[in-house]
């Protein structure tokens, strides 16, 4: 992306960190201020318009105690566009793939260990639940992102599923419902209020 160092520059020197670290909770509802940073981080570096409409959504430079006074700012960025929306679903979709594939061994693989294999020491089990509920996560946003873009490829019309229901009692819900069942009629750029973020 050739604006990537464009965007650099207007984020400030803690682009890198910004960008790169994130704790994404399973259950997006009950940590949606903390799983938006990953979703408003990438709608950003997928952002391919004009990027002075993006400056009213990073906050003043402010300095960061705990990163030996590194300035940073914070982007409070909603869904832009349906284009956008799929462009970030795609990318988070590819990531959740790459970390997913990193792993020797399978979820369901983990999970048949940790059922069947009575003879696991504690430490090893804690490792086992610990790194099946990562791939568990990263099975999540893959198929938030295959869903997501199913409803916002052909805006819900025509589609063999219903898009109100289609993500009924799974983690990301809130996610289909808040943000892409509105976003899926529109057309053009959306600039909606930014969201505010701990």
């Amino acid at each position: 992306d050739p604006l990537v160092p464009i965007k650099k520059r207007m984020f400030g020197p803690g682009f890198d960190t910004y960008i790169k670290t994130f704790t994404f909770y399973e259950n997006f509802a009950d940590n949606e201020a903390e799983n938006n940073k990953l979703l408003i981080s990438l709608r950003f570096i997928e952002y391919n318009g004009d990027l002075n409409l993006l400056l009213g959504y990073l906050s003043p430079t402010m300095k960061n105690l705990k990163e030996k006074g590194e300035v940073t700012r914070k982007i409070r960025l909603g869904p832009l566009s349906p284009e956008n929306e799929k462009s970030m679903l795609a990318k988070l979709k590819l990531i959740a793939e790459k970390c997913l594939n990193k792993y020797p061994d399978t979820y369901d693989s983990d999970v048949k260990l940790l059922n069947e294999d009575k003879t696991l020491s504690f430490n090893k089990r804690n490792c086992i639940v610990f790194r099946s509920g990562e791939k568990k996560i990263y099975k999540h946003l893959m198929a938030m992102a295959d869903i997501g873009l199913a409803i916002l490829s052909k805006g819900g019309k025509g589609m063999d599923i219903d898009v109100e229901n289609i993500a009924k009692g799974l983690p990301f819900e809130l996610y289909i419902t808040k943000y892409l069942i509105p976003l899926r009629s529109k057309k053009k750029q959306l600039f909606l209020k930014p969201f505010l973020l701990p």
